[in-house]
């Protein structure tokens, strides 16, 4: 009985082996294909990925020229706003020169018609003369003093008036004419008026150079600058001589710019300009006294 029961559990546990074995086979086939499952996906996926680099460095290749210029234009756009930004004109603006249009008393002196005055191009337009006048300004009206003829040469008379005007004075070339368009074939009456102040061979300069000194002026009125309106501006202007030792002999206003109060602190702030003046020199090199001008508020005439 004992024999019989340890045969029977004998074989059961063979039986239970054989299972387990085939079982374990079974696994293993299992393993095998995942396996092999788990190799193919992750070839499969190298290759996806390696196939999607090389797409993203071809349109990296495609775009980067444009993404750059992209970049390149945006900057530009804001720099020129900068640029617009730091051009916008103040509403107090000042400019420093002569009254008028400078003309060297050397290039005065030799002037012998009106040419001299507007070039040849413009006065090879210019067909006929109904009058020449050389008028004397005092500041920027016209005095009785004027001599006129009816051509485009000057006369003796008006030769020798333009040789005796002295340095910073004012004259007015104002001449009437007909004249012929080249390009198109048009026949007109016209005028010309320049109106012109007579400088030295070299003019006075402000050693610290014209910016640093209208700089100087704008920065010392911040109480004006910072809330003047633009419509209560009128165009200023301030005189001053610059004697022949180089220092600043007379600061007159002229004009208001329409602000009283401005218009007496600019006049003592040009007094009291920390540089110092080089002179003018005319012709034979000689330091000679000249009148420069001031122009505040706004531009104008």
């Amino acid at each position: 009985m004992d024999l019989q029961r340890i045969y029977i559990i004998l074989h059961l546990i063979n039986t239970a082996k054989e299972g387990f074995t085939l079982h374990l086979i079974e696994i293993n086939h299992k393993l095998t294909d995942m396996k092999k499952r788990i190799l193919l996906l992750s070839i499969f996926l190298v290759v996806l990925l390696m196939a999607a680099f090389a797409f993203k460095n071809e349109v990296v290749s495609t775009t980067e020229p444009q993404e750059i210029a992209s970049a390149a234009d945006l900057t530009s756009t804001e720099k020129s706003t900068e640029i617009a930004t730091e051009k916008k004109d103040p509403v107090i603006q000042f400019d420093m020169g002569t009254r008028f249009q400078g003309i060297k008393k050397s290039d005065l002196d030799k002037a012998t018609s009106f040419e001299d005055f507007i070039g040849i191009k413009h006065a090879n337009r210019i067909i006929s003369y109904k009058s020449l006048s050389v008028i004397e300004l005092d500041d920027d009206k016209q005095t009785d003093r004027k001599i006129t003829t009816n051509s485009g040469d000057l006369t003796e008379a008006q030769r020798n008036h333009l040789q005796a005007a002295g340095l910073s004075s004012n004259i007015l070339i104002w001449a009437e004419y007909t004249e012929k368009w080249e390009d198109t074939g048009v026949v007109e009456e016209s005028y010309w008026t320049p109106h012109l102040t007579v400088v030295p061979e070299k003019e006075a300069t402000y050693n610290q150079g014209e910016k640093a000194f209208l700089t100087y002026l704008e920065e010392n009125i911040p109480e004006f600058t910072d809330f003047v309106r633009r419509e209560q501006l009128q165009p200023g202007r301030i005189y001053l001589t610059i004697g022949k030792e180089g220092t600043l002999t007379n600061v007159d206003l002229q004009a208001s710019s329409g602000i009283p109060q401005m218009d007496e602190k600019l006049v003592k702030l040009i007094f009291e300009a920390p540089g110092k003046w080089t002179p003018a020199e005319n012709a034979d090199g000689e330091k000679v006294e000249q009148l420069l001008v001031v122009f505040f508020g706004t531009m104008g005439c």
